[in-house]
């Protein structure tokens, strides 16, 4: 909530893969609201970004890396993935600088800022 009220003053930009779109359910927003409302909601601090080829493939080499979490070891979903992957295009390519990487996955880790990854 604290960055979503954040971005709506204009203190921070919201980049999302459009997948987010797919994502979001009325369940998830509750009150019933669609996703352009949540857009619309949100004043523009939201920007979608359209994973092109690249960013798909770079997904792609994403998915077959193995990481190891309790339980064993795992890969990436798909989602997950090209969420990573889009920001990773953002830095490297476009010279965007980002803070953070936000998820809202249902891992166990969650510190005072959310559930975020230092980017």
């Amino acid at each position: 909530q604290r960055l979503s009220d954040d971005a709506q003053r204009g203190e921070c930009i919201i980049h999302c893969s459009t997948i987010t779109i797919a994502e979001i359910t009325r369940d998830n927003l509750g009150g019933g609201q669609d996703f352009e409302a949540f857009m619309d909601l949100w004043g523009g601090g939201i920007v979608p970004i359209s994973p092109d080829p690249n960013t798909m493939r770079l997904a792609s080499e994403l998915r077959s890396l193995i990481y190891t979490k309790t339980g064993g070891e795992r890969g990436l979903h798909t989602a997950d993935a090209i969420h990573l992957a889009s920001a990773v295009t953002l830095t490297d390519i476009y010279g965007i600088e980002l803070d953070a990487f936000h998820t809202f996955d249902q891992g166990k880790k969650r510190d005072p800022e959310g559930k975020e990854c230092p980017f």
